[in-house]
């Protein structure tokens, strides 16, 4: 296991994404930032032209989605990474940072004055339904998913946050 240095726009060492010994000679011949969403990315040109490449995209020579199975965005290491359809990321995702529900798949609906429960299966809506109580609509929520997509669902009872 080595450590790659991420570095901001001064060059200062911001943190360090863990990569695999057989990986580290193809990684570490490239400069590495924090991409908007926390993930190593190096720039490169071709052509006059600068896209970015990330870390685990490089590591596993794919363009496809990448899933970091910790879900710890610096750990590039291989069993860490597997590729997955954008479907099975949406469905595995924690709950994000601007959540104010305090639940996954739930939002509070001013107009109606109650809480939302609401999925997407093949990028359209599969439910929405009108709860009182938010930890009623967090249970509905985790019902409706696990039909729809199956036991890997990541659902609010997996992460601790109903019984």
């Amino acid at each position: 296991m080595a450590r790659i240095p991420i570095r901001n726009r001064a060059g200062d060492i911001v943190c360090y994404a863990t990569v695999d010994d057989d990986d580290y000679e193809k990684v570490s011949q490239r400069n590495w930032a924090l991409s908007a969403n926390g993930q190593p990315v190096s720039g490169t040109t071709k052509n006059y032209k600068t896209s970015a490449i990330y870390m685990h995209h490089l590591i596993l020579d794919t363009s496809k989605p990448i899933a970091h199975l910790n879900k710890d965005k610096l750990d590039c290491r291989k069993a860490n990474l597997v590729e997955r359809s954008m479907r099975q990321i949406q469905t595995t995702r924690v709950l994000q940072d601007n959540n104010s529900s305090g639940f996954k798949g739930v939002y509070w609906n001013k107009t109606a004055q109650k809480w939302i429960a609401q999925g997407k299966y093949g990028g359209k809506t599969a439910f929405s339904r009108r709860f009182d109580d938010p930890e009623d609509a967090a249970k509905f929520y985790d019902e409706k998913m696990t039909e729809l997509h199956g036991a890997q669902v990541v659902t609010n009872r997996s992460m601790g946050l109903i019984d």
